[in-house]
């Protein structure tokens, strides 16, 4: 896996061995991700969380794209561990991110604010929002946007995202829904 624009185009982004359960966004939906972001907001200076970072590759991606700073949100310890090998090889230790070993929603309810949120829960589990699924885990994240625009991947299907949010761009691309939704009660 590599990273595919800006500052770090071309550079490794590595796989932790052993971490079961971690789906990696591909090269193909991350090049649409910034692709719809680039006519709806700036990556460059924002402040972005990358929520369920998985191998980190999204907020690497918005690293390389120049963020203005990075929070990974990563439960998976051994996860944790490979999001900092990959800060580290890319050089980028000490600068403008922040890794926390941490559940999303407890972190949802302790955190700051960002410009733009990354998430990609699991498919297959409760964890992506204590039991309500991505519409309660949204609801979550309204909370702690400043411009209020949020990337969520899913497994294609429909979803109601609850109130505060308009869905402003969607994408399928194979077994993945990309939805691009802005806060309308921004904070």
């Amino acid at each position: 896996m590599r990273v595919i624009g800006g500052s770090l185009k071309g550079r490794a982004i590595r796989f932790p061995g052993g971490s079961s359960g971690l789906r990696p966004t591909s090269s193909l939906v991350r090049k649409a991700i910034f692709d719809m972001l680039y006519s709806l907001a700036s990556v460059s200076g924002a402040d972005v969380v990358d929520l369920y970072s998985g191998t980190g590759a999204l907020g690497i991606e918005a690293l390389s794209r120049g963020a203005g700073r990075v929070t990974f949100v990563e439960r998976n310890r051994r996860a944790v561990s490979g999001i900092q090998r990959n800060l580290t090889e890319l050089d980028l230790s000490g600068k403008r991110y922040n890794i926390v070993n941490a559940d999303v929603m407890r972190f949802l309810r302790s955190s700051s604010y960002f410009d733009i949120a990354f998430i990609d829960p699991p498919y297959d589990s409760n964890e992506d929002g204590d039991g309500g699924g991505v519409p309660v885990l949204c609801g979550s994240v309204l909370g702690i946007l400043k411009a209020g625009l949020a990337v969520v991947e899913t497994r294609p299907g429909r979803y109601d995202f609850p109130p505060g949010w308009v869905q402003v761009k969607s994408r399928t691309y194979g077994g993945t829904l990309v939805n691009v939704l802005r806060g309308v009660m921004t904070v």
